[in-house]
């Protein structure tokens, strides 16, 4: 009782401390210009937002903080943040908050394919009500989807190439009437077709694609953003300065558009730093459609960004390209060349990209008379320009197949049109010779008819003695099923009433275990110091009974729920090293003196997601890690975790050395209430749950038989559902 009275006594003091403190809390987080933030600030920002969403009353105040928390930034944390967003716009039904995170989730995780693939089923549930939004937001996860598996790599790929040509050819033999489907084709045509390398047909489908993307109902700037991303980029590799400054200036004219509305939500910490300084980099590189003036400008933007953006200078320091398109753009070719060679020898880009720095190096060789560096640049320029040359020979073959493909597709389609007619006529001809016989036939049955109705009125009487004993037999059968359902009802109700018992009996048993523990705490609290050591041994034992007691109320409740399908399953994506790290720390002070812990996650595992409840994983591997660490007296205790995503499967492994199992016995310890050894605490439900939530998520929980040092448990689950 004395705990439960302090910690009213501390959250009163939070509340009014809250109170007192909030028109300074929120003059102290109130920025004048979210985009003139300095890193101290920003930092600042987040320790003090942090601290008031520990304070939040409300599931509304709580997500207004986690949002501030996700435009602050850096881009690790708001990666972090998408999850725990998306989770509560779910329980608060919000459901614009819901197509927001799953927008941004598909942005920022483009290198995982098993969250992208859960992106993609959410946003299918969602557009499947129609809405317009959703509709949007389906839209651009499935774009989103189309650049993640193709990269921004080029390759020139027979399949690849197949594949475009049939996709070309479908849309100009078959155009998709639905606007949402066209958009959808139109930009994965734009997007193979930037990945080959092919300008001209480029600019040919962007304009398609611009068409396309007008006729959309948008209300969010993230299609529009990630198409002009995209068309910036492809223009800018290809060296299309004019269209890539469109682009990356419509960029810029949406991202302004955004901020102005994010400010009216009163989302007062959204900036986009990153996306400007992308954004104004690339138009360094296409500086020849830029004046010196305009240079002068984007340069002192980015070095501005840089110094309030964590990300951004450690771009800009470690990248550099933007300060080797600034030189060149302002002809420091004495400084741009030693730059320009470290990025040659040190770079992966794909072509495009080697051919604008290589053309940049040439130019500014030239100019300070570097002969040296000028011949061996000409020698891989020439290289370029000649698969450049075939990349263009090809484009040309590519567009002459897909005109005979389409030809062919449409003499396909009168051939088949006559051959229907002829079809038509024989089926006619058929059916006419059928219509004879079946009249011929026909006649035949009358007769036969006839003569089987002289013997059916012989049967008549027969048949109605046997339509009376059905109908008794009728009534039995229905006075049996009445019994049944009565008997039905009477089990459920016999099991409603074990379920109410179970779970009044836990309150009930609850109630006085919280108290006996408070009240022995308190005892021990009020004794002179002298008998303290004495009676607080006393209480400590008293304190674990009771944790022992508690434990067996919450063994006994999930093992109903489990046997009664009651038990709620919450899938989401989650770190699988979280999900180790908290069974670990929740489990390593029972280890018995002198027994070693030893768990060693490896460089993979901290990288590995699973889309699961981390609730019920959590609870499974305590499970598994308290029953081994009763059985230890010495030794070692192991966690292992193996993901294999080939297979589509994580296993745990808890190994410990023990006393073992013994043979003959590993299904029997999976059985309710069944324990091998009496002398050890527990009622043998532990592992009994254990099983039970594996096989519910889709997995499952066995003995190794053949590791004989002590006993080793494996648990196996799904990665991705």
């Amino acid at each position: 009782m004395k705990k439960a009275y302090n910690a009213l006594f501390v959250l009163a003091l939070v509340v009014v401390g809250a109170l007192s403190s909030a028109p300074a809390a929120a003059e102290r987080f109130m920025p004048s210009d979210a985009n003139t933030l300095t890193r101290e600030e920003q930092s600042r920002l987040r320790a003090g937002l942090e601290a008031e969403l520990t304070a939040a009353t409300s599931a509304r105040d709580s997500l207004k903080i986690y949002y501030n928390l996700f435009d602050l930034g850096p881009r690790y944390r708001t990666k972090q943040l998408v999850f725990p967003i998306y989770d509560l716009a779910v329980r608060m039904g919000d459901e614009e908050a819901e197509l927001d995170m799953l927008r941004h989730c598909a942005n920022l995780y483009q290198d995982s394919t098993a969250v992208m693939d859960h992106c993609l089923a959410l946003a299918r549930a969602k557009a499947a009500s129609g809405d317009a939004l959703a509709k949007e937001t389906l839209l651009f996860v499935k774009i989103m989807y189309t650049v993640c598996n193709i990269g921004h790599g080029v390759t020139i790929d027979a399949p690849i190439e197949e594949y475009l040509n049939n996709l070309i050819a479908r849309y100009i033999s078959n155009p998709p009437t639905d606007p949402y489907e066209k958009f959808e084709v139109i930009f994965t045509l734009c997007a193979y077709m930037g990945n080959l390398g092919e300008g001209p047909a480029l600019e040919n489908y962007t304009e398609k694609l611009q068409e396309a993307m007008d006729e959309l109902p948008l209300t969010t700037g993230a299609v529009r953003n990630a198409v002009y991303s995209r068309n910036a980029v492809s223009f800018t590799n290809f060296g299309l300065f004019r269209q890539a400054l469109d682009s990356d200036r419509s960029l810029l004219r949406i991202i302004d558009s955004m901020e102005v509305q994010y400010a009216r939500q009163g989302r007062i910490y959204r900036n986009y730093d990153t996306s400007r300084y992308n954004i104004y980099r690339r138009m360094l590189a296409n500086s020849a459609g830029l004046r010196r003036p305009e240079v002068e400008r984007l340069w002192n933007e980015i070095q501005e960004i840089a110094s309030r953006n964590g990300d951004v200078e450690y771009d800009l320091r470690t990248d550099r390209r933007a300060e080797i398109y600034y030189l060149m753009a302002t002809e420091q070719y004495e400084k741009a060349v030693p730059m320009i060679l470290n990025r040659v020898l040190n770079n992966s880009r794909p072509l495009p990209y080697r051919e604008m720095i290589y053309n940049d190096l040439i130019t500014a060789a030239e100019r300070i008379g570097d002969k040296d560096v000028l011949l061996k640049a000409y020698r891989v320029y020439s290289d370029m320009l000649r698969r450049r040359l075939a990349n263009r020979q090809a484009e040309s073959i590519r567009e002459l197949a897909v005109a005979y493909s389409v030809r062919d597709f449409k003499d396909e389609t009168e051939a088949m049109k006559r051959e229907l007619v002829d079809r038509q006529l024989m089926t006619t001809r058929i059916v006419g010779m059928c219509a004879i016989f079946f009249v011929l036939l026909l006649g035949g049955a009358a007769f036969v008819l006839w003569r089987q109705k002289r013997r059916a009125a012989a049967s008549a009487a027969t048949i109605e003695r046997i339509n009376a004993s059905l109908v008794e037999e009728r009534d039995n059968l229905r006075k049996v099923k009445a019994e049944l359902i009565t008997a039905r009802d009477e089990a459920k109700s016999s099991d409603k009433l074990k379920t109410d018992f179970i779970n009044n009996m836990s309150h009930e048993i609850r109630t006085p275990l919280n108290a006996i523990a408070e009240c022995s705490q308190l005892i021990v609290d009020c004794i002179p110091e002298d008998k303290k050591p004495f009676l607080d041994k006393f209480g400590r034992i008293v304190e674990l009974n009771v944790a022992l007691m508690q434990r067996l109320v919450n063994d006994v409740l999930d093992a109903a729920s489990l046997e009664s399908s009651q038990l709620s399953v919450a899938k989401m994506a989650v770190p699988v090293l979280d999900i180790c790290n908290f069974a670990v720390s929740n489990t390593i002070d029972n280890l018995a003196p002198g027994v070693k812990f030893v768990f060693e996650p490896g460089e993979e595992l901290a990288h590995t997601l699973m889309v699961t409840d981390k609730q019920r994983v959590s609870q499974v591997l305590m499970n598994l890690l308290n029953n081994a660490a009763k059985f230890t007296e010495k030794g070692s205790v192991t966690l292992s975790v193996t993901p294999d995503k080939d297979a589509n499967t994580i296993t745990f492994a808890v190994t410990d050395t023990g006393i073992g199992i013994r043979k003959g016995k590993e299904e029997v310890i999976f059985e309710r209430f069944r324990q091998l050894d009496m002398s050890v605490r527990g009622c043998g439900l532990g592992l009994y749950i254990s099983r039970l939530i594996a096989r519910l998520m889709g997995g499952d929980v066995r003995v190794d038989t053949a590791y004989r040092g002590g006993a080793r448990f494996v648990f196996i689950l799904p990665l991705v559902e």
